[in-house]
């Protein structure tokens, strides 16, 4: 009974979920502590800056990940269009997998993401400009802080840019999976971090090692899609453009967008 319980939980996507986010906050006991010792004024200011920058950076990528991770599912559920569900539409069903429009999507997702993580590089980059200038201007070490947020930008654009894996695997109802992988390197990520501060480290490395364990994890979000879950998508071609797919995913990527810049942006 025990282990069988056990065995529900290490399969819920809820409770995996809530692992994932006590993970992520394993950064408020082994990393900021050490920040408040270590970090001056200057440094400490930037870099939580970072944070909120990268967070509206990331914001068109969050919403895509969420439309394009349902459009998988209803693709597998059988469904023979993506077109938004209204009075007037409902989409045809099989259901049986539809694994030529699953595809289809997949290997537009390519496109559809480095466009949405150039757009959010764009804003973080402006959004840089003017609130770091303003907090480093004439301080002695602005190089290394300067130098610790384009670490941050790049690992952030390249993991919105490879973002299909995991998109896909949660669209194939793969959702716990994708959590606990994620839970354990956002865990390794801080944990390191909290290491890189222990022994002396400075911003450009706190940044590097802390990227470093999320840019792993997306190549593990990989090898899980292509080896354990579908083999399949190890021949499906990337950065193609279909134009009925962007059509598909323009009309609720616009609207999810707006609602989440007005919930959560403001």
């Amino acid at each position: 009974m025990i282990r069988a319980f056990l065995s529900r939980l290490w399969q819920s996507p809820t409770f995996t979920s809530w692992g994932n986010k006590i993970a992520a906050s394993a950064r408020l006991f082994l990393v900021l502590p050490l920040l408040l010792n270590r970090f001056d004024e200057v440094q400490l200011a930037a870099w939580f800056l970072f944070g909120t920058i990268l967070f509206f950076g990331g914001l068109v990528a969050a919403q895509s990940n969420l439309v394009l991770s349902r459009m998988v599912s209803v693709a597998c559920g059988g469904a023979k269009d993506l077109g938004v569900i209204s009075s007037d539409h409902r989409p045809e069903t099989s259901g049986l997998p539809n694994w030529p429009l699953v595809e289809r999507l997949y290997g537009s997702m390519g496109g559809i993401h480095l466009v949405n993580s150039l757009l959010g590089g764009v804003i973080a980059l402006l959004l840089g400009w003017f609130s770091l200038s303003a907090v480093i201007q004439d301080y002695e070490g602005a190089a290394a802080i300067w130098a610790a947020f384009f670490i941050f930008l790049i690992g952030q654009l390249l993991v919105q840019i490879f973002a299909r894996y995991t998109t896909t695997l949660r669209g194939l109802n793969q959702v716990a999976l994708t959590n606990r992988w994620e839970a354990l390197f956002v865990l390794l990520s801080a944990v390191s971090g909290g290491l890189t501060l222990w022994v002396g480290g400075g911003v450009i490395h706190l940044a590097v090692v802390m990227q470093s364990f999320l840019l792993i994890g997306v190549l593990s979000q990989r090898a899980l899609l292509m080896y354990v879950v579908e083999p399949r998508f190890k021949s499906v071609p990337v950065w193609r453009i279909d134009r009925q797919i962007m059509s598909w995913v323009w009309e609720p990527l616009w609207r999810s967008f707006i609602r989440a810049v007005a919930n959560r942006g403001s």
